[in-house]
């Protein structure tokens, strides 16, 4: 099963004109995972870019890991996200989830399995929707990027939907390309992740309340100072 990966960095037509993707869309795929990159951890530069593809799967990351050091290799990868798939790579899912703390949303194609798969948790979005003839399936950050793909190739799809929070989607997809109902199995972080605001409007988080904040029933986080 081959394996394209094309990027990029600046505009998307960029991407979108150079002669590897233009392959790519030329030719019948079993699934398009795309992605654009705002930089939050590592430098904006064609090696960082998403998708990052190892042996046995590859895949894209929305979201800030805070414990990256803690995931194997984790000195030889600029970005997080690379981090991610290469300890999946090597463990599986659980064992990733078993260990990251922060923000995420996974989307990743496993070569092994042929399958297609979504994994977030609450702190980023993933929404998915299928045609009208439930034939493929479509998937975006945001609901609105799919309708307006969907409308500017003529395309009807489906309402989109959220994915559960910390439920792993795996679809798996034939070799003719049709795409199963999917197995969704919890799939939550280890650590829980805790997450307020700090009274001056800057966000906070760690995976500890700490002794001095106190959260009050509207879910506002008011801190108080330590006592030396």
């Amino acid at each position: 099963q081959e394996c394209l990966v094309s990027k990029a960095v600046g505009n998307p037509f960029e991407l979108l004109e150079m002669p590897k993707t233009e392959k790519i869309f030329k030719r019948m795929n079993m699934a398009l995972i795309g992605h654009n990159r705002y930089s939050t951890v590592g430098e904006s530069t064609r090696r960082n870019a998403h998708p990052f593809q190892f042996d046995g799967l590859v895949g894209v990351h929305n979201g800030t890991l805070t414990n990256k050091y803690q995931l194997d290799d984790s000195t030889n990868f600029k970005v997080d996200s690379e981090a991610i798939y290469n300890h999946m790579d090597k463990h599986g899912v659980r064992a990733v989830v078993d260990i990251i703390q922060g923000a995420w949303s996974l989307v990743w194609y496993d070569f092994n399995n042929h399958t297609l798969n979504f994994l977030r948790n609450k702190e980023r979005p993933m929404f998915l929707a299928w045609d009208t003839e439930g034939k493929n399936l479509f998937w975006a950050s945001e609901k609105w990027m799919m309708y307006i793909g969907a409308q500017r190739n003529e395309l009807t799809i489906n309402a989109a939907f959220a994915t559960e929070v910390d439920m792993h989607y795996e679809f798996a997809v034939a070799p003719d390309g049709i795409i199963s109902a999917p197995k969704v199995t919890p799939m939550a972080a280890k650590i829980p992740l805790y997450q307020g605001t700090w009274y001056n409007g800057q966000q906070h988080q760690q995976t500890k309340k700490p002794d001095n904040v106190s959260i009050t029933p509207t879910g506002k986080v008011v801190v108080f100072p330590k006592k030396e």
